[in-house]
């Protein structure tokens, strides 16, 4: 049980992006007050319920507070886990052109919580991985590569 714990304590919490996404985006959407967030489980439920001319407005009153409800969220998971590293884990392709506007500002809300010693052992990362066939390859044949460059060859006598 001890061990098991050790392991819990030290092995990184995985934070996928797209739920991670729809967590802030309902939580936006819910400080909005938004009709029927209150209830939905999910940020694509909420546009449910609402017909197509109002999911344009919806969707920049929930963009107007994302990044705050994002950046809120991921505190309150760190804080909860004191003693460990939390990995965003997201797909290359995701945010503005592979690029998260609220990654700096997650960061430098980390760093002032190190600051106050209120976080002083948790990391914080974003780690992007490709689903893209041609990356896929092109990364298999620079491991394939590299391995045969670090292998010692053996000469047989």
């Amino acid at each position: 049980m001890q061990k098991a714990l050790m392991d819990y304590e030290t092995a990184p919490h995985i934070i996928e992006y797209p739920r991670l996404m729809d967590t802030a985006q309902l939580s936006a959407a819910r400080l909005a007050d938004i009709h029927g967030s209150i209830q939905a489980h999910s940020f694509a439920e909420i546009l449910s319920q609402h017909d197509e001319s109002e999911h344009d407005r919806i969707t920049c009153e929930v963009g107007a507070r994302f990044d705050d409800a994002l950046i809120n969220f991921v505190t309150a998971s760190l804080i909860g886990r004191r003693n460990q590293d939390v990995v965003i884990l997201a797909e290359a392709s995701e945010g503005i052109n592979g690029y998260f506007p609220w990654e700096p500002l997650l960061h430098e809300r980390v760093e002032t919580l190190h600051a106050h010693g209120i976080l002083t052992t948790v990391n914080v990362r974003v780690e992007r991985y490709s689903t893209d066939d041609q990356d896929i390859q092109a990364l298999t044949e620079e491991a394939q590569a590299l391995a045969i460059e670090t292998t010692p060859e053996y000469h047989h006598a």
